[in-house]
Order: C-alpha cells, then sequence, then structure tokens
C-alpha cells in the first residue's frame, strides 16, 4: 500500500482539479442541452434541478457526519470513485438504450443527474474544508478557497467550449463519451486523494460563544450567499433552456457559460485584498457585477428577435463575464466570512446546503416566469439586487475584530 504523501502540492491538486472539472464542465453541456430541448415539458428541467437539490441537501447532510468519521480526504477519495462508476454506467447505458425513445433518455439523464448531485453534495463540504485547510500551507484560507474557486471556474470556461463542440459534431452521442472521459479523471482524483494525508479540521465555531450562539449559523455572510444562489445559480441552471427559446444554437450557449468561467478566473487573479489591510474583503463590488450581468440576461431574454440576434448573444456572453466575475468573488468572501464564524466543518455544510437550495428555488421560479409568459430573469435580478442593497446598509468592515460577517479575527489578520 502506498505511503501517503508528505504536504502534497497544491499546484499539482489545482491541476488536477481543473482537468477533471473540465470533463465535467464539458460533459454537463451535453446533458444539460439534451435536458433544455423546447421539445420536452418545461418541467424536465426543474426536475433536474430540484431533484439534484434534494440529493445534494440530503448527501451533504450525511456528508457532515461521514467527515467527521472518515476524515476529509477518505472521503473525498470514496465519492470520487462513486462518481466515477456513476458516469461510467451513465456512458455505458447511452450507448445500449439512450436515444431509443424520449422517455428513456430523460430517464437516463435526470438519474445521472441527481445521483452526481447527491455524491457531489457527500464530498461537497469536505473538499471546501480541505482547500481551506490545505497540509503544509501558509496561505490564508480565503486565499487558498479564491485559488480553487478560479480553477472551478476556469474549468468550466474549458469544459463547455470542449462539450459544445462535442454537441456539434458528435450530436447525441456527445452524453457518453464526454460521460466516458469524466469517469476517468473521476478515478485519477479517487487515486490522488488515496496518496493525500489527513486535514485537521476546526471542529468549534471559531467565534467566542455569546448570548446568541444558537443563531450563530444564519450569519448575514450565508444569507447573502443564499440569495445569490437563488438569483444566479438559479439563472446559469436556465441558460440553455432561454437560450434555445429565442433561437440561440449550442456554439452561443457554450461560450456564454465558457465567459463565465473566464470572468472568475480573471476575478481569482485579482488580490482579493491588499497585504497590509486588516479588513476582510467586501462582496458590495461582486453583488454589483452580480446585478450587471443578470440585467444584461434580461435584456437579451425582452428583446428576442431574430434580426437581433448577435446583440443578444453579446449580451449573453458580456453578462456571462460579468456574472463569472461576480460570482467567483462573492462565493470566496462570503464562504470565508461564514466559516470564520461557525468553524470548518460545519460552515462547509452550510454553505453547501445553501447554494444547493437556493439554486433549485431560484430555477422553479424561472420555470413559472416561462410558464406565466414574463421575462424569465426578473426575479433573479431583483432578488440579487436586494442582497445587493443589503450589502451596502452593512456596517462596513472595521479594525476592531468585531462580529460583523466581513471582518476578520483578530488571529487572522496578515
Amino acid at each position: 500500500m502506498a505511503r501517503p504523501a508528505p504536504n502534497p502540492s497544491f499546484g499539482g491538486f489545482w491541476a488536477l482539479a481543473l482537468l477533471s472539472n473540465s470533463a465535467t464542465a464539458a460533459s454537463w453541456i451535453a446533458i444539460n442541452w439534451q435536458l433544455g430541448n423546447t421539445a420536452l415539458p418545461e418541467w424536465v428541467p426543474v426536475l433536474s434541478q430540484s431533484g439534484s437539490a434534494v440529493a445534494g441537501i440530503l448527501g451533504a447532510t450525511s456528508g457532515f457526519y461521514l467527515q467527521k468519521r472518515l476524515g476529509a480526504t477518505r472521503l473525498l477519495r470514496h465519492t470520487s470513485a462513486a462518481q466515477a462508476a456513476a458516469t461510467g454506467a451513465a456512458a455505458c447505458l447511452w450507448v445500449v438504450i439512450g436515444s431509443s425513445t424520449p422517455a428513456v433518455e430523460i430517464t437516463i439523464l435526470l438519474l445521472l443527474t441527481i445521483v452526481i448531485a447527491g455524491i457531489g453534495g457527500v464530498g461537497g463540504p469536505s473538499w471546501i474544508a480541505m482547500v481551506t485547510r490545505w497540509p503544509g500551507s501558509t496561505e490564508a484560507r480565503g486565499e487558498l478557497l479564491a485559488r480553487d474557486s478560479g480553477q472551478y471556474q476556469l474549468a468550466r470556461a474549458l469544459g463547455p467550449l470542449a462539450g459544445g463542440a462535442a454537441v456539434l459534431v458528435l450530436g447525441e452521442q456527445s452524453v457518453a463519451v464526454l460521460c466516458a472521459l469524466d469517469c476517468v479523471t473521476f478515478l485519477g482524483v479517487s487515486r490522488y486523494f488515496a496518496r493525500m494525508p489527513p486535514v485537521e479540521l476546526i471542529e468549534r465555531p471559531a467565534t467566542p460563544v455569546g448570548r446568541r450562539s444558537s443563531r450563530r449559523h444564519f450569519t448575514t455572510a450565508l444569507a447573502l450567499l443564499f440569495l445569490v444562489g437563488f438569483g444566479f445559480d438559479g439563472a446559469r441552471a436556465y441558460l440553455s433552456r432561454v437560450s434555445q427559446s429565442i433561437g440561440i444554437d449550442a456554439a452561443g450557449f457554450s461560450l456564454t457559460v465558457a465567459a463565465i468561467g473566464v470572468g472568475a478566473t480573471i476575478a481569482g487573479l485579482v488580490p482579493r485584498r491588499s497585504p497590509s489591510s486588516s479588513s476582510a474583503p467586501s462582496p458590495r463590488s461582486s453583488l454589483a457585477l452580480l446585478v450587471a450581468a443578470l440585467l444584461a440576461w434580461g435584456t437579451t431574454a425582452a428583446i428576442a428577435h431574430q434580426h437581433l440576434l448577435l446583440l443578444q448573444v453579446v449580451l449573453l456572453i458580456v453578462g456571462g463575464l460579468m456574472g463569472g466575475a461576480g460570482i467567483g468573488s462573492a462565493f470566496a468572501t462570503l464562504t470565508t466570512a461564514h466559516m470564520r464564524t461557525v468553524g470548518d466543518a460545519r460552515g462547509s455544510v452550510d454553505v453547501t446546503i445553501a447554494r444547493t437550495v437556493a439554486g433549485s428555488i431560484g430555477a422553479g421560479t424561472i420555470a413559472a416566469s416561462l410558464y406565466l409568459g414574463t421575462n424569465p430573469f426578473l426575479p433573479c435580478l431583483i432578488t440579487v439586487g436586494g442582497a445587493f442593497i443589503w450589502a451596502l446598509a452593512s456596517r462596513p468592515p472595521s479594525d476592531t475584530g468585531s462580529e460583523h460577517p466581513f471582518s476578520p479575527r483578530p488571529a487572522e489578520r496578515r
């Protein structure tokens, strides 16, 4: 049995995660394009999103206890292997019976998305906690999380380009090919975690217990993260359906999703605060970018006309760039703030569940808007706009180490 490698390189992990997440993003394009087919009922994407949400919540809840029992790295090894098995089985099923009837096709795709969401929910909190406590790293955990978020979003820029090309060339069979590729990369990630040493996590709340300690889990940062998930994650889940409804093909959709990743990657390269600053970064600028992104997407849906197709594509891509920059920065800032307050293990679970539930509700709201014939992005714009106003009204970060959700603890000042 191989001896665990001491202090593994974060750069090596970053590269492997980029490869695996790129393969996942590529397969997501193929799957989402099939589920977004306008010939299918409106409830299909909603069922996919809501089913994935329920599976993700159950997975994250069980992952919290499994993380304590098995440890973060060991749990991630098992969940990566399980994801490899699920994607490999889906590829085989798609080749054999996938395109026989629409009902069979929908069943396979829905089962795959729900199962992957459940397994990802189990390992998701451990992944976040592991990154923030990387063995041997001297970087602040907010910076580590920002780098990992940049990797994830870069994968969501590269993967959609490959996925879109595969859809154009292979058609429905792109699902099988990309799922098989995803399976191989998951096996590689599982092997990596098998050689990684355990990661020590902070189990208790990182801030002093006060008279309102029972309400500690419901921080301002978590509430803002929920609103962001409702608005942007919900909108992103329905990009395929909205794109096809206004006449944009797979290439335009893939470029928009890729633009989200590019924007987040660029945002990840920008320092979140100067080394001499004792104040935690504020999410206000990130939320402003998200408002601008949803405004651009809403405008695209409002001017749907075949003679304005180029303008629509440009607005979608520009909105993707702004939204990617906003979501990448907001996620790192708000997640770090919440975990600093409630601790690593509990905080990572809270964040996973909040975004899962919020994205599902947001997608359901968009589905209702499409059914009623209203602008599908309007509810998302209102929600993120409300989060932006809330952040503006919040007391700015101070140098006192107070309990404000965007202020660092004295021990973590750099």
